[in-house]
């Protein structure tokens, strides 16, 4: 089986979603689970698990958590002959690049750990992305990110009402100003 690590984005999930995500890929043989609430974690988690025998590595979000989970495998093997093969869970909000893939985002909802375990297959198709460079940064693709600023605006929305402590107030929409 293949030794691989799986690096789930909690910002993108959420901390209970994520928390399923983990407890269903942890029954993956040879795979390591590691769920990231930054990019700093992501970072530490890719150096940590770096090895030889590490041969994938899955980042599971959606296409923001494969761009910058891209450029550590990148980052992290700066030098080396031979990158691990690189996949995608898609769970995040957008998930173009496995839309543009075929892939299907209802069975990585419903069966994460089989749709993984697919994609660490001996002999599982493989797509090569053709990949822009912009600022030192390769993506498949020219985004803007909007998703992941709402999402993030929204948290800190929700921070500050739960800090405030007016959420029993104004009712549960103010989480959404």
């Amino acid at each position: 089986m293949t030794r691989a690590l799986a690096i789930v984005n909690a910002i993108s999930l959420g901390a209970r979603r994520a928390a399923d995500v983990r407890a269903a890929l942890s029954t993956v043989p040879g795979l390591a689970v590691v769920v990231t609430d930054s990019l700093s974690a992501a970072r530490a988690s890719v150096f940590a698990h770096m090895s030889w025998s590490l041969e994938t590595v899955v980042f599971v979000g959606g296409d923001g958590s494969f761009v910058l989970g891209w450029s550590l495998v990148r980052e992290a093997w700066r030098g080396h002959a031979l990158l691990p093969r690189v996949g995608l869970l898609p769970l995040g909000s957008g998930n173009a690049i496995a839309r543009a893939l075929g892939e299907s985002l209802d069975d990585a909802a419903r069966q994460p750990a089989r749709v993984v375990e697919r994609l660490l297959r001996v002999g599982a198709t493989r797509v090569r992305l053709p990949m822009l460079e912009v600022l030192g940064m390769q993506a498949p693709f020219a985004g803007f990110g909007i998703d992941a600023a709402i999402i993030e605006a929204n948290q800190q929305v929700a921070r500050a009402v739960d800090r405030l402590r007016v959420g029993a107030v104004v009712g549960p929409r103010a989480r959404y100003a």
